[in-house]
């Protein structure tokens, strides 16, 4: 019989010991942990700032933000300041009721998102929990959550994604509703970590609107293109590129039944 190779085996078996005695990266015990780490990086940051200024993008609008360090409920927070209600940034509005969630979340497992491992955070009762400014509800609608998935980077601590399950009230009706919050393309500037792009999707039917609505108001976008398409130049051009995108946009959102919104951030200035 061929005798062993030794030397591969004693290879083989030192990597193995290399392996086995190897430090393995700690994991964070419950959702506490997870979201006491997560403030705790998300305060060091803010302490080094007083502001930032934000150029986004979003269905063809720029807009320019400014946002002031305030400090809501003793913990910081970046409040708008061309708002006359004072509006909090979404992404900060998440780590303000991130106390009250870690005494709701549950830790379930990890998952990946967009290539990242996260800790994914359960909440099966938002009640007494109000989220409805982080999904884009105005004064005409409110979304009330019902149960929520939160998807924190292991790593960075950092938000990656928000799934909410709940109803959206609006015009004295409401409707089941699915909202989805992705933080994408996370940068470093001078210290302060911005997500470059955040996709809102919501999936459901618009209170109170039948299907009879949306086909009609299909026709109305359908209309529109026609009279866009007969104004002389160079008026038409100008309107197709302005109008167009979002007449298309919106006729796919109809159809679908998804509504979706992708905001990118062009320039951040932090002060």
């Amino acid at each position: 019989m061929r005798p062993p190779n030794r030397a591969r085996l004693g290879w083989s078996l030192g990597l193995g010991a290399l392996v086995l005695s190897a430090p393995v990266p700690a994991r964070a015990q419950d959702a506490a942990e997870v979201i006491g780490n997560a403030l705790e990086r998300y305060e060091e940051r803010a302490a080094a700032i007083s502001g930032y200024a934000v150029v986004q993008e979003s269905m063809g609008y720029e807009t320019k933000l400014e946002f002031s360090k305030e400090t809501v409920e003793g913990r910081p927070a970046f409040v708008l300041t061309t708002a006359k209600s004072g509006e909090i940034a979404p992404w900060g509005n998440f780590y303000g009721a991130y106390p009250t969630l870690a005494e709701r979340a549950r830790l379930d497992g990890v998952a990946a998102v967009d290539g990242h491992e996260t800790y994914v955070l359960r909440v099966d009762d938002f009640s007494g929990l109000d989220l409805s400014a982080e999904v884009g509800a105005g004064e005409s609608e409110d979304f009330e959550p019902e149960t929520g998935v939160f998807y924190i980077d292991s790593d960075s601590y950092l938000l990656r994604k928000v799934e909410m399950d709940g109803v959206l009230a609006a015009n004295d009706a409401s409707s089941p509703f699915t909202f989805e919050i992705s933080l994408r393309d996370w940068r470093d500037v001078e210290g302060w970590l911005h997500p470059f792009e955040m996709r809102m999707t919501a999936t459901g039917t618009p209170p109170g609107m039948t299907d009879a609505d949306l086909q009609e108001t299909l026709a109305r976008l359908r209309r529109m293109q026609e009279e866009i398409a007969s104004t002389p130049e160079p008026e038409r051009d100008a309107l197709e590129q302005m109008i167009g995108p979002r007449i298309q946009e919106l006729e796919r959102m109809i159809e679908s039944g998804t509504f979706e919104v992708l905001v990118r951030t062009r320039e951040l200035t932090v002060f």
